[in-house]
């Protein structure tokens, strides 16, 4: 998964999740606009076909990133 997304798309991911899938202190913590943040979710879903605006989708990318640091890829 890593391999797919940005950095920043990480931060972001991880970033929304912390903050219990709220848009504006998400965006607050991140420094962006919130449309910027649901911009940057479209791309995360059109390139991963996981939709970070959902629950389970989400919980599924942050199961995998965190699989892929046990793992010892890239970081």
């Amino acid at each position: 998964m890593r391999d797919i997304l940005t950095a920043d798309e990480v931060e972001l991911i991880l970033c929304y999740a912390d903050m219990d899938m709220k848009a504006m202190p998400t965006a607050n913590a991140m420094h962006i606009n919130r449309t910027t943040m649901w911009r940057k979710f479209d791309r995360i879903f059109s390139q991963t076909g996981f939709n970070p605006r959902e629950f389970w989708d989400l919980y599924a990318i942050c199961k995998e990133l965190e699989k892929e640091d046990v793992d010892g890829r890239k970081k």
